[in-house]
């Protein structure tokens, strides 16, 4: 039924251009990421309002950003979590929809997860995130049927961050082993690491894929040679996959090991750059593409999600990467 089945925190990006006066009077550092309340969430909102600035509504999150990509390519995606019942969850769904992603999104208690996301004239952003109903999901809102029925499970490492979303993804993983679908895990950051190190390690014999950055790789692995942390990971994993910024990107299976060149881009913002390469590299495997093919279509969606505002792409994307790999 599905190529991939995410699983992830449902987030809504709410996007501004702003000047940097604004950070300053509101007490945030640049190019920082901030985990806010509901009350903190409003007053910056109520200020966007005040000041007259534009605001994008996206559907964001980690996971659902790479479901997104993929499905640009007309690949059958699922994406599992949960929102509230207000009406950004409304938005939330009919916005994955309109990207042609299929939602199993169940309803709770506590908002809809949100992001403010400020970005500066020099490109930088400076998150501020609402965790809201994304942290209850639980064991209960778990997508078995479209699980079982994809090709591959894919995870976000922010899913390890409460019991509730461990014990569910646990089960998730249970099910796609049950019904042999492979599985996959982003690292989601470095901190996310530190706080999980034991979990994510005692977690990779049953990965199939492990995407991470060099730091997230540096983190699990203690190893600060990348070659050295790309071989611990593929001792214990199938395909591992360490991005290095403006120096490409690492891939290993095996004794295989494959690095790719990142391209040249115009960065006006670097938000969903991970995830757009984890949608590219999808591809490629889905279509049976080598593992240096499949980084260098990841490398091309990365390069192109960070020439426009926001986890989207230019309107001519499918033109400019049929020209790139025909």
């Amino acid at each position: 039924m599905y190529d991939i089945c995410a699983i992830g925190s449902p987030i809504i990006d709410i996007l501004a251009c702003i000047p940097d006066s604004f950070l300053k009077e509101h007490v945030l550092e640049k190019d920082r990421m901030y985990l806010i309340e509901q009350e903190q969430k409003n007053k910056l909102a109520d200020a966007l309002k005040t000041l007259n600035i534009q605001v994008q509504e996206a559907p964001g999150g980690s996971a659902a950003n790479t479901a997104k990509g993929i499905a640009l390519f007309g690949k059958k995606v699922a994406f599992n979590g949960k929102v509230g019942s207000d009406d950004n969850a409304t938005t939330y769904e009919q916005k994955m929809k309109d990207c042609g992603v299929d939602c199993f999104l169940s309803a709770g208690q506590r908002d809809t997860a949100a992001s403010t996301i400020l970005i500066t004239d020099d490109s930088a952003r400076t998150m501020n995130t609402y965790l809201g109903a994304a942290q209850d999901f639980s064991k209960a809102d778990v997508a078995v049927d479209a699980i079982s029925k994809s090709k591959h499970l894919y995870i976000e490492g922010y899913q390890w961050d409460t019991e509730g979303q461990k014990e569910a993804v646990r089960y998730a993983i249970q099910i796609a082993k049950q019904h042999g679908v492979k599985v996959s895990i982003s690292l989601s950051d470095s901190f996310c690491v530190e706080r999980h190190h034991q979990s994510f390690q005692d977690l990779l014999p049953d990965l199939d894929l492990v995407f991470c950055n060099y730091d997230e790789a540096k983190a699990l692995t203690a190893q600060n040679d990348v070659k050295e942390a790309l071989h611990f990971l593929t001792k214990h994993t199938d395909i591992a996959v360490i991005t290095l910024g403006a120096d490409g990107v690492i891939v290993g299976q095996g004794q295989v090991v494959e690095q790719v060149k990142a391209l040249p881009s115009r960065v006006v913002d670097t938000t969903g750059a991970g995830d757009s390469f984890a949608a590219g590299f999808f591809y490629g495997l889905l279509t049976n593409q080598s593992l240096a093919k499949s980084a260098q279509m990841g490398a091309f969606l990365s390069s192109k999600v960070i020439e426009v505002i926001g986890p989207q792409y230019p309107d001519d994307l499918m033109t400019q990467f049929q020209n790139s790999f025909s």
